[in-house]
């Protein structure tokens, strides 16, 4: 989209897509029918899980640092 002369910048989200356009107050409806159509025409991409361990250390009330309990909370 980026390639179109009336998008300035095209954002991606989670689970949505921010478009700024150049023009937005004469190209809004136009874009909003665009993108409404290429959503309806694209596929959905299913990407395959992972697990994400990130390693660290809690505080305790009593100051000390506990590696073991943080594992078993993150796990």
């Amino acid at each position: 989209m980026t390639d179109r002369e009336e998008v300035v910048e095209v954002i991606p989200g989670m689970n949505n897509i921010t478009v700024v356009l150049r023009r937005p107050q004469e190209m809004a409806w136009e874009a909003i029918d665009k993108l409404q159509r290429w959503w309806e025409e694209s596929d959905a991409l299913e990407p395959e899980s992972r697990e994400i361990s990130i390693p660290g250390y809690l505080r305790r009330r009593g100051g000390t640092r506990s590696w073991a309990t943080s594992r078993a909370i993150a796990g």
